[in-house]
């Protein structure tokens, strides 16, 4: 089985998306087509998709609603924009899942992103009281079924 999806994990400024594209470069110079994940500009249909997609995953995961509600660590609860924070990391992270499905299904190029699920998903774990059963679970129904998580350090 061919992993259609690489995600490159680590800590900020460790080099992620330095070593995403050293791998794209490398695998397009032996015939294995890749790209980076998509930054959605003007395409409106590729928008419209995405939209629906966003409708889909929802359907299909209801429990990512309940993330919204999840309680902040007791270290954070008085950090100015934290809730913000926690608010921006899970819709981030809804919309970067969308984005790497309709990739998906547009292409039979690997996908490769710096920064996605994962990564979100443990900053989210930081800040706020998440199980770590409850990341597992959310990984197993959002992430391809096809997918090599890569970890920079």
């Amino acid at each position: 089985m061919e992993a259609k999806y690489i995600e490159f994990v680590g800590v900020a400024g460790s080099g992620k998306t330095t070593a995403v594209n050293i791998f794209i470069e490398e695998a397009n110079k032996i015939k294995m087509p890749a790209q980076a994940r998509k930054i959605v500009d003007k395409d409106t249909l590729f928008r419209f998709k995405i939209i629906l997609k966003i409708v889909f995953i929802c359907f299909l995961v209801p429990e990512i609603f309940s993330l919204y509600f999840i309680n902040l660590r007791n270290d954070f609860k008085n950090t100015p924009h934290v809730n913000k924070i926690k608010r921006n990391l899970i819709t981030r992270m809804i919309i970067d899942t969308a984005i790497i499905y309709c990739m998906l299904q547009k292409s039979s190029n690997l996908v490769v992103n710096d920064e996605g699920l994962i990564g979100k998903l443990i900053s989210l774990s930081v800040i706020a009281e998440i199980s770590s059963s409850k990341i597992y679970k959310l990984i197993r129904k959002l992430l391809p079924k096809y997918t090599i998580l890569t970890y920079i350090n």
